[in-house]
């Protein structure tokens, strides 16, 4: 009987900031429905909460599996978010171009590893402790998690990553003549590079190298891990492994194009949460958004993107003109804004003056946070277009969804998705003239662009959408694979 077999112990080992946790959360969800497994969450404290709301919300939904069951662990020390919260957004902001990149560098081993030496070396040996309680099966590791690579590799223990990145981002070294192909992080260059960006994209590349290896913060890590017995090179410089499976959240068609993709990385699809109706958790908020009948725009800059005052004056005002424009043509049009500010900001009178009389009409919603998962208004439909920082989980939420995209990088990686969703013609990069900064004309342009009706943004949008419908098998995927690893090491086949 399926009751009697053994338990399978797996063990996910994350990040706790929201779009590196998120993923793993979401493999919670499909491993829980599977019988006799037993997931070992580990994270930093503040993963804690939503790991629970997320069981609770398995165990009320009778979709438990039989003999299954969830235990989370603290790994102590401080997170990403502890150790992050007296920076300002505006610390590591820059913009794109060469100069902007390089300026970037200088920053990138603060912003990749946030903690002091002790302070990482506490998390190396909180997720060790876990391991070593737990004895799991099967350990599937955050690909960005450091701390968790090295307990790993300290303790002899072999594991699956996965985790938010692209094929691109995972890839790119083991791409033909790459540095002629492909843009350097922080530069916000477009793919394929043209031929007067090569030069620029080499010197960037070396430039990028020389910070990483140079860097007095990582040497400062490297010397208490060497002293601790690991290897000489941090996790952060390893080359691709090809002896370690990777659950990719992406399939090709979700990224640029690639030559070579590699055995051993599975191509799941976005790795996104179960959501329950919106209607469960906030009834008013979802009659207003039912009101747009899938007109509304969704803008979410991100729990961290604390806006000062020009950026948010910027995109008030291009709101304002594009719900002007609408309703002089005669279409309904409403917003629904995420926006968290700081104190000294001070935006209620801007705000006022640009947007109060469409908020008295019921056509704009400003909000600091959203009950729900953000997902949850995308997968039901209600949402005409994304605007977004550039994070991997809100673009890849978007694109299974079928949304059009309207990006405003400011930092790193995010101006290669801005790019991303102009090379797959899904969005706009709407601050390309004036990056980090926002232009309220430039911001209102794009948006009417991609809201137009019968645009071309949008029809591609849905095109790759049926492609991810047809092609993904996202977090159940990736939960059948992690479980057939489990059984391989129980030396048992599956279960039914």
């Amino acid at each position: 009987m399926v009751h009697s077999a053994p338990q399978r112990q797996v063990l996910l080992l994350t990040n706790s900031d929201y779009g590196q946790c998120t993923p793993f959360i979401a493999l919670t969800q499909a491993l829980a429905k599977q019988p006799n497994v037993h997931i070992h969450f580990a994270s930093f404290a503040e993963a804690g909460t939503r790991v629970s709301k997320v069981w609770d919300s398995i165990q009320a939904s009778r979709e438990l599996g039989i003999g299954s069951s969830l235990t989370f662990y603290d790994i102590g020390g401080l997170s990403t978010s502890d150790v992050s919260s007296s920076r300002k957004p505006s610390a590591i902001a820059h913009p794109p171009g060469f100069f902007g990149a390089v300026r970037s560098y200088s920053k990138i081993s603060q912003v990749a590893l946030r903690w002091r030496a002790e302070q990482y070396m506490l998390g190396v040996k909180g997720c060790m402790r876990v391991i070593e309680d737990v004895g799991p099966h099967v350990i599937v590791l955050d690909h960005s998690f450091g701390q968790g690579y090295d307990a790993c590799t300290k303790l002899g223990n072999n594991f699956i990553l996965t985790g938010s990145f692209s094929l691109k981002e995972l890839t790119m070294e083991l791409q033909p003549s790459f540095i002629l192909n492909y843009p350097v992080i922080s530069s916000g260059f477009a793919y394929p590079l043209l031929w007067s960006q090569v030069l620029s994209n080499i010197g960037l590349f070396i430039c990028l190298l020389l910070n990483l290896f140079t860097s007095p913060h990582f040497q400062s890590i490297n010397a208490v891990r060497r002293a601790f017995g690991l290897p000489e090179a941090l996790p952060i410089f390893r080359p691709f492994e090809k002896d370690v499976e990777f659950l990719a959240p992406m399939i090709p068609e979700l990224d640029f194009h690639l030559t070579y993709i590699p055995e051993n990385i599975t191509l799941c699809g976005p790795l996104n949460l179960s959501v329950s109706s919106l209607a469960q958790y906030d009834v008013l908020m979802t009659k207003w958004l039912r009101t747009g009948q899938g007109r509304t725009v969704l803008v979410n800059l991100g729990a961290h993107k604390l806006r000062d005052k020009v950026t948010t004056v910027a995109i008030a005002r291009a709101l304002s003109s594009v719900l002007q424009h609408e309703s002089d043509a005669g279409r309904y049009l409403q917003i629904l804004w995420k926006l968290k500010v700081s104190e000294e900001a001070k935006v209620d009178d801007v705000i006022n003056d640009e947007l109060g009389k469409e908020m008295q009409k019921g056509r704009i919603r400003i909000v600091d946070w959203l009950d729900v998962e953000p997902f949850a208004t995308l997968e039901e439909g209600h949402i005409i277009c994304s605007v977004h920082h550039g994070g991997a989980g809100t673009f890849l939420e978007s694109a299974v969804t079928g949304v059009t995209q309207i990006i405003l990088p400011n930092a790193y990686d995010e101006y290669e998705y801005a790019r991303r969703v102009e090379y797959l013609g899904v969005g706009i990069y709407a601050n390309k003239l004036c990056a980090p900064d926002v232009d309220a004309a430039e911001l209102a342009s794009s948006l009417l662009q991609v809201i137009a009706p019968e645009n071309e943004y949008s029809r591609r949008a849905k095109e790759l959408a049926g492609i991810c419908r047809d092609k993904c098998g996202g977090r159940e995927k990736a939960a059948r694979r992690i479980l057939e690893v489990a059984d391989g090491v129980l030396g048992k086949g599956k279960y039914s």
